[in-house]
């Protein structure tokens, strides 16, 4: 078994709150799309780009960090 670097463990936390946020977030617009205004349902759409575009920045601040820190390398044994 591996052990994470202090950094490591912190984004790939934010990487899965951030994750579980967005896909809330779209189930929740689908759920409610097809009873909502026509406004509310851009606002929620709105909700969850944002979700998304806040996932894919703590998915590339962790794959920044595995690559400089080179804790991906530990991780393969090499």
């Amino acid at each position: 078994m591996f052990s994470m670097c202090e950094e490591q463990s912190k984004l790939l936390s934010a990487y899965r709150r951030a994750v579980g946020h967005y896909n809330t977030a779209v189930e929740a617009m689908e759920a409610a799309s097809e009873t909502v205004t026509k406004a509310e349902y851009h606002r929620m759409r709105g909700y969850v780009e944002q979700s998304r575009v806040i996932s894919e920045e703590a998915r590339i601040a962790l794959d920044r960090h595995l690559s400089e820190h080179g804790c991906l390398d530990r991780l393969a044994g090499t």
